[in-house]
């Protein structure tokens, strides 16, 4: 007797779940058009899901990696919040890490990072992991335009 109730029940949240669709992992674009226009550092690859909230906290997880030639040592994190997905969006909030990391041609390093913004929970809200090398081999790497 419960499980002809539970069965229904069960396909009903299946199906429901199924027609969300998978949670896309969120892949930062491979140049900011800030950066670009002031040829400022080569971007690295970065790799994140969607981030968990409470609505204040943002828990983002992902990894870098060093899609350039050489060895990088360092890497600056830019993450910006944006009011909405979209061309037009405008950035609310910028934080920013610095990574004491070594990373060999194409080698990944995890990315853990909680930050609380008032923008987080904001319907439609969306945000961008930017990466950039503090230096590429020997060669100093200059910060990117608003790095402080």
């Amino acid at each position: 007797m419960h499980l002809v109730v539970a069965l229904p029940v069960g396909i009903v949240l299946i199906a429901g779940c199924a027609s969300l669709g998978p949670v896309p992992e969120h892949v930062a674009p491979v140049a900011d058009p800030e950066v670009a226009a002031a040829d400022g550092p080569p971007p690295l690859e970065v790799f994140t899901s969607w981030p968990l909230s409470d609505g204040r906290l943002m828990r983002v997880r992902g990894s870098v990696r060093n899609s350039l030639g050489e060895t990088v040592t360092g890497v600056r994190v830019v993450l910006r919040i944006y009011s909405r997905d979209g061309d037009d969006a405008l950035e609310r909030e910028r934080f920013q890490k610095d990574l004491d990391v070594t990373l060999a041609r194409g080698e990944t390093a995890g990315l853990r990072w909680d930050v609380e913004s008032l923008y987080v929970g904001a319907p439609g809200f969306d945000y961008q992991v930017l990466a950039y090398p503090k230096r590429i081999g020997t060669q100093e790497v200059r910060p990117p335009p608003g790095w402080e």
